[in-house]
């Protein structure tokens, strides 16, 4: 079995950074994914570069923060003040998608201006299938940009949408889990998933927010302290051990998109362990 651990929100502040290096350097963390809107994002990029992390994903950002983009040029995004909606306004407003794309290849701009690589694109809140017009607007992105995108749909077995990325041709993982009782994970939570995900065959992946805590983090994020014990989650020797010994390897988005090869020979893999 093939293992993506993918940690969200590189760049939200250095402090998160550091704490995502630190997991891929010293523990199990195999990839990561950007949010490009911050104040640390750009020292974020060069940590990233300067530890040879040269290539990640977008974590496109419509829910937290300001845009890229002038106000003027994003009206249906953001409130009066300029800021996105919330994740419950959002959930519940019509959006313009043709502002919705300008401001997602504003941050994919933003994120490539770096140096850095796109290896894939995922988002923050899970909003890639809101709607119809926001799930096209994602393949047209993963088309142009050639990127794989994060199997949202596959959470909520959604096989409708999930079949329908695949008749796009569009490369995800099989299956994406996320913590569903903690705002952390735990080394049990994790096995589980893994012996789930060992029944079949293919690429999965597993979603996490390490790092570390700052004053900075307590006022833009609900998400702090927590992030600490995600981060000694994909640290933990036993949990490794485990990995290690079911023979499951660990892959990022960039190392996923070169094992694929070709979409056909995807399929035939997995047709072939089931």
């Amino acid at each position: 079995m093939n293992l993506i651990i993918n940690a969200d929100d590189y760049g939200l502040t250095v402090n998160v950074s550091k704490g995502i290096i630190e997991g891929m350097k010293k523990g199990i963390i195999s990839d990561t994914s950007a949010i490009v809107s911050t104040t640390d994002f750009l020292e974020s990029a060069k940590m990233a570069l300067e530890n040879d992390i040269c290539e990640m994903g977008l974590h496109c950002l419509l829910t937290m923060g300001q845009p890229i983009l002038p106000v003027s040029e994003c009206k249906s995004l953001v409130n009066e003040k300029g800021y996105f909606y919330s994740r419950e306004e959002f959930k519940h407003r019509e959006v313009n998608i043709d502002e919705v794309r300008s401001e997602l290849e504003a941050q994919i701009e933003r994120f490539t201006s770096t140096g850095l690589k796109l290896n894939h694109l995922d988002t923050h809140h899970g909003f890639m299938n809101k709607s119809e017009e926001m799930t096209k607007l994602f393949i047209e992105l993963a088309i142009k940009y050639d990127v794989p995108l994060r199997n949202e749909a596959s959470r909520k077995g959604d096989k409708r949408l999930m079949n329908y990325y695949k008749e796009a041709k569009i490369l995800q993982t099989n299956h994406l889990f996320f913590n569903t009782k903690l705002p952390y994970h735990t080394v049990e939570e994790i096995i589980e998933y893994l012996e789930i995900a060992l029944e079949t065959c293919g690429v999965v992946e597993i979603g996490c927010h390490p790092g570390y805590c700052d004053e900075l983090l307590k006022r833009i994020s609900v998400l702090n302290s927590d992030r600490e014990k995600d981060l000694k989650v994909f640290e933990n020797q036993s949990l490794i051990n485990f990995i290690r010994k079911e023979n499951i390897t660990l892959l990022s988005y960039s190392d996923f998109k070169k094992w694929n090869g070709k979409k056909e020979k995807y399929e035939e893999d997995i047709i072939s362990c089931r």
